[in-house]
């Protein structure tokens, strides 16, 4: 199930979109929009620095308002605007923990964060030995629903990708890739 949100302790989206995308299953996953260093009454912070503090800690905001934690985070995209800061950012390193080295980030300006964890592996249950893939039939996939847009796409498009689906779970059209496992 999709969970769109955004935390009422940091800035309101500047464009219309949540602040967190979590979508929760075997696997949850969370998928966090930019984060620019804005206060939460939309005001921005003073210089490189407080700026990247500030997006950090909206980050970090809404990884906790999933349930979520630093060490979930998967990947964390940095971007910069101007080469001159990336000596300052790399001191902003929130993602290291467990004593294990995650890689610095490049820079501060936006970030793109993913957060992904098992909630059978983080409650310390073991999964059998056996890997979990997502496929359209169990969940672990599948087409974005249409939101507001819904009204929008006519009924024969649904149809249409509603058989493709089926087509595809029944083993009709068979979807391949070089990084599908072996």
């Amino acid at each position: 199930m999709l969970q769109l949100f955004s935390p009422e302790t940091i800035c309101k989206p500047f464009s219309r979109y949540s602040h967190g995308a979590l979508v929760e299953g075997p696997v949850s996953w969370l998928h966090i929009s930019g984060q620019v260093g804005a206060k939460p009454d939309g005001s921005l912070e003073q210089g490189f620095e407080a700026q990247a503090r500030r997006a950090w800690a909206n980050l970090i905001a809404v990884l906790e308002a999933a349930g979520m934690e630093r060490a979930d985070l998967v990947k964390v995209n940095v971007l910069l605007t101007r080469a001159s800061d990336v000596a300052a950012s790399r001191g902003f390193s929130i993602v290291r923990g467990g004593g294990q080295r995650r890689p610095e980030p490049a820079s501060l300006a936006r970030k793109f964060g993913v957060a992904s964890r098992s909630n059978d592996v983080a409650s310390g249950k073991k999964l059998g030995g056996q890997s979990y893939i997502g496929t359209l039939d169990n969940g672990g996939t599948g087409l974005a629903p249409f939101h507001d847009f819904d009204s929008k796409v006519p009924a024969n498009v649904k149809s249409e990708l509603d058989q493709i689906k089926s087509d595809i779970t029944s083993g009709k059209i068979q979807i391949t890739s070089p990084s599908q496992p072996k």
